[in-house]
């Protein structure tokens, strides 16, 4: 399944969306040069705007309206190619809000890049 990006940011960048459901949403982005910081490595901005992706796509799955009120991420280790792979999934959905665990990872190897974690407020 590809599903559509309504993020025109994400969507600029290259991520593609491969699943979205409310129990899981994953995303994945082909690493070129433009996506790497001065050390060489991926930008910590595509990590988290992946994850924050991912979160986004299992928050909204269930037709809801909801944001990212809150967001932690670490980053573990650089990679400068290949492909990543982000992975949402709910820790606790609850009326209001819900909590989100990401890990993204390079898809060949399995290697966590970075875990985020978020919390989506529901505004409808």
């Amino acid at each position: 399944m590809n599903a559509t990006i309504n993020d025109a940011f994400a969507k600029f960048i290259g991520i593609r969306i491969v699943q979205a459901t409310p129990q899981c949403a994953i995303c994945e982005l082909d690493l070129t040069p433009n996506h790497l910081n001065g050390v060489g490595i991926v930008q910590g901005g595509v990590l988290f705007t992946m994850a924050d992706l991912a979160l986004a796509m299992a928050a909204n799955a269930d037709e809801a309206d909801r944001v990212t009120l809150s967001s932690h991420i670490d980053f573990l280790k650089g990679v400068s190619k290949g492909t990543l792979l982000a992975k949402a999934t709910p820790i606790k959905v609850g009326r209001t809000t819900a909590l989100y665990n990401v890990s993204v990872v390079e898809k060949e190897s399995g290697v966590l890049l970075a875990n985020f974690q978020g919390t989506a407020f529901r505004i409808k």
